[in-house]
């Protein structure tokens, strides 16, 4: 098991460096469509189409739950979730 473990924590300090690298690169993309006014961009290699940003709106259920009880409850759905395992590392 330690030698398992092991190697999730490898791989895993891996995806996070290539995570921040991947960042990175997305930030270098979006810097240079808005510089060069592109709003998409197609290759072989794939496509890329630049999304201004924009306020969403949202529906507060913490806050809906809070002020109305029983109607919060009437709309709520269960749904199953799969089981899985929580692995943490120290890092």
């Amino acid at each position: 098991m330690e030698e398992l473990l092991s190697k999730y924590k490898k791989i895993n300090e891996q995806i996070d460096m290539l995570n921040i690298e991947k960042q990175e690169l997305r930030d270098q993309i979006i810097n240079k469509m808005k510089k060069d006014e592109i709003e998409s961009f197609e290759s072989e290699i794939g496509k890329v189409k630049f999304k201004p940003a924009y306020f969403r709106k949202s529906f507060n259920s913490k806050e809906f739950k809070a002020d109305n009880p029983f109607m919060y409850e009437k709309y709520i759905k269960e749904t199953e979730v799969k089981e899985s395992v929580d692995i943490r590392l120290q890092l």
